[in-house]
C-alpha cells in the first residue's frame, strides 16, 4: 500500500510497502517538481516517470536515466534529498533522502510500526 496526502491508501499488490510517519528535518533539498529546476538538469517529468522496462537500452546492465540522475544528485556536495513526482501516481510526490549525507542539524525520526522501537538518524556532516 502507498499512502496518499489525504491519509488514504493506494493498493499496490505486486509491490507491498509499509507506510508510517517520519519526522523529517532537512536543510538542502532539490525540488524536481519545478519545471525550471528540471530544465537546469536537462530532465523532464516524462523522463522521471518513464517505464524503463520497455526502453531502448542496449542491456539491463546499462543504467536508466533516473539511475544516472540519482547518482549525479548524490554527488552534489551538501545535497541531502530531493523531491520528485511519483512514477506510479503522477499526482503524488516522493521525498528521496540520502541518509549518509545528512548535515548537522538534519534528522529523520520514526517509530517502527511492529516493534514500536524509536529510530533517529542524525546528520553528522558539516555544510560544504
Amino acid at each position: 500500500m502507498l499512502g496518499t496526502p489525504g491519509g488514504g491508501f493506494i493498493p499496490v499488490p505486486k509491490n507491498p510497502h509499509v507506510v508510517y510517519p517520519v519526522d523529517v528535518v532537512l536543510q538542502r533539498v532539490a525540488n524536481l517538481t519545478l519545471v525550471k529546476e528540471l530544465a537546469k538538469i536537462r530532465m523532464s517529468v516524462q523522463a522521471l516517470t518513464g517505464d524503463w522496462k520497455g526502453s531502448s537500452r542496449k542491456s539491463s546492465a546499462q543504467p536508466v536515466p533516473t539511475q544516472v540522475l540519482g547518482k549525479e544528485l548524490f554527488a552534489i556536495p551538501g545535497l541531502e534529498a530531493f523531491i520528485t513526482v511519483s512514477a506510479k501516481q503522477i499526482d503524488y510526490l516522493n521525498l528521496v533522502v540520502f541518509p549518509q549525507k545528512l548535515l548537522r542539524g538534519s534528522s529523520l525520526r520514526f517509530t517502527h510500526p511492529a516493534s514500536k522501537a524509536n529510530h533517529l538518524i542524525k546528520g553528522k556532516l558539516d555544510p560544504p
